[in-house]
């Protein structure tokens, strides 16, 4: 290496310095932490003058040139969240309108702000013309599914606010409705949902396809606990989006056929189960109980009742005479996140004796 060399690479270093030290700051300022950033690229556009002793300024000041690039990069970033609808409106996919507020809601489009439109599923069926909305209220309810394509959804967009977008587009959706699940409570809860097909841009900016479920978390652990032929079905549809030349409207289209045949194959299966097979036993969650201490109980705030976690992501739902309700898997962030929602609330010692106290006398294998 030569003298000229290393004068060269020291003249860069003493560039670079203050150059970096603005893209940290713009950065912290603008967006905070950058934890899970990966590395990227940033283009700066000069202006040489050579008549003018070769003097050199930014095209637009190096200020403005940062703060578009690291926007666009947090965009990108935060684009594609599963569960989540990007919102161009926030620049978001983790604001309040990115997100259901019911179960029975679903994504019907953007506004002319790029903000999220969200109807209930009947009025979504409505407004798009069907036909057959009564069936979701006849004493045999079907489920119905609609595909949107994604023109339609971004119809009323403006452009800057989403519209021609290069960092999120929704490319084809299904809504259906309604599903049955069992909640916490042991009731039944009526699911309408949002299947989109989305293309966003990774960290090396490159476009990615992906088959997105609008749905908060606590459902969607339900959803695939209760309706695993619609998690393998979305699974497989997801594989075949990421190849080369995807028909995001095809493979959206041919979902949508394959659930509603697979719904109709799984409740007539299960009308001929229930006759066959007699209530399912609760050892397992006796076993639990038995094995539990009060850190594992918590009183869950919105149903008045008692949630035993038990082994292997267990869990189950007593109500408060000691009779069990339900059992169902959690993973830990759902538990974490119900703590942390007030939903549920530890128990002391007292209350956990008195609990088994109860469960025993209402089932006595626990004795």
């Amino acid at each position: 290496m030569t003298f000229t060399d290393n004068r060269q690479e020291r003249r860069e270093r003493a560039m670079l310095e203050p150059l970096r030290a603005m893209i940290r700051a713009e950065q912290q300022a603008r967006f905070g932490s950058a934890e899970g950033l990966q590395p990227f690229a940033l283009d700066l556009r000069l202006e040489v003058d050579p008549h003018a002793d070769w003097s050199v300024s930014f095209v637009d000041s190096l200020g403005e040139q940062l703060a578009r690039q690291l926007a666009t990069l947090q965009a990108q970033r935060d684009s594609y969240v599963p569960g989540r609808v990007y919102c161009y409106a926030c620049r978001s996919s983790h604001c309040e309108h990115a997100m259901p507020s019911s179960t029975l809601d679903v994504f019907t489009g953007y506004s002319e702000s790029g903000r999220p439109i969200w109807h209930q599923f009947h009025q979504a069926l409505l407004d798009l013309g069907h036909q057959e909305v009564h069936q979701l209220y006849s004493d045999r309810p079907n489920s119905i599914a609609v595909v949107m394509d994604g023109e339609s959804l971004h119809a009323r967009t403006l452009v800057g606010n989403g519209k021609h977008s290069q960092t999120f587009v929704v490319l084809s959706q299904i809504l259906m409705g309604y599903f049955r699940l069992r909640g916490s409570t042991g009731e039944l809860e009526k699911l309408a949902l949002t299947i989109q097909c989305v293309a966003s841009r990774d960290h090396l900016n490159q476009l990615e396809n992906h088959i997105n479920v609008l749905v908060e978390p606590e459902h969607r652990i339900l959803v695939s606990e209760q309706l695993p032929w619609l998690s393998e079905s979305i699974r497989l549809a997801a594989t075949q989006t990421r190849t080369a030349r995807a028909d995001a409207n095809a493979i959206v289209r041919k979902l949508a056929s394959d659930l509603v045949r697979q719904q109709k194959r799984t409740l007539r299966t299960t009308k001929h189960a229930q006759h066959r097979r007699p209530q399912r036993p609760i050892e397992k969650a006796l076993s639990d109980v038995a094995s539990a201490n009060s850190e594992r109980v918590f009183y869950d705030v919105k149903s008045d009742a008692f949630a035993v976690r038990g082994k292997s992501g267990r869990c189950h739902i007593f109500n408060q005479q000691g009779r069990h309700v339900t059992s169902f898997s959690i993973e830990f962030d759902a538990v974490q996140s119900r703590l942390r929602r007030k939903r549920w609330r530890p128990v002391t010692d007292q209350q956990f004796q008195t609990l088994r106290a109860q469960i025993a006398e209402v089932n006595p294998i626990t004795k």
